[in-house]
């Protein structure tokens, strides 16, 4: 528990001294709104946020033991790709306005953030039991990371093509078939 908030910290401690800030040409238009108006729209979208998640865990639990699969599973499959899908429509979005510093951004950090924070925190709360099978969700999750890394950093290139991307889904496929076996 403490070694991951301390990667958290020292990760996002190295963030902010390495930033590097680059003004770009393009004028973003920002809407004003009124401090009032922005502190009912975060107050409001933390209250969504509470109970969204509250429910989707509830939801995910019954429908589990509903389909009698394991809430391991359920977790694995329909809470990841739930908790996922804005971060994919946030990169694709990126990716079509050729912002790939904000796609890649934004999978990766939150990768990090979820792996060093999450369940950093979830485990402070309350000490979390990893069960024996879930030894090769890990292993897969660093495959995941490998591949990623050796595609867009080999050979001096920093790019991740197409076919590559390719692979990834196909792999994620697998991935997937792999759960409903299990």
């Amino acid at each position: 528990m403490l070694s991951l908030f301390s990667l958290f910290i020292y990760y996002i401690f190295n963030l902010l001294k390495n930033k590097k800030i680059e003004l770009s040409e393009e004028k973003i238009s920002i809407k004003k709104l009124s401090q009032r108006k922005i502190f009912i729209y975060i107050f409001l979208g933390l209250i969504s946020l509470f109970l969204g998640g509250k429910w989707t865990v509830e939801g995910a639990v019954a429908f589990a033991k509903l389909i009698g699969m394991s809430e391991y599973f359920i977790s694995l499959v329909l809470i990841a790709l739930g908790t996922s899908l804005p971060e994919l429509v946030t990169s694709i979005v990126a990716a079509t306005k050729k912002n790939v510093d904000l796609a890649v951004g934004n999978a990766v950090g939150s990768n990090i953030f979820n792996i060093f924070w999450v369940l950093g925190l979830s485990s402070f709360i309350n000490p979390i039991s990893v069960p024996m099978f879930a030894f090769i969700d890990v292993a897969v999750l660093l495959l995941a990371t490998l591949l990623i890394f050796l595609f867009m950093f080999t050979a001096g290139r920093h790019k991740l093509d197409r076919a590559e991307g390719c692979l990834l889904i196909l792999s994620y496929c697998i991935y997937m078939l792999y759960l409903v076996q299990r």
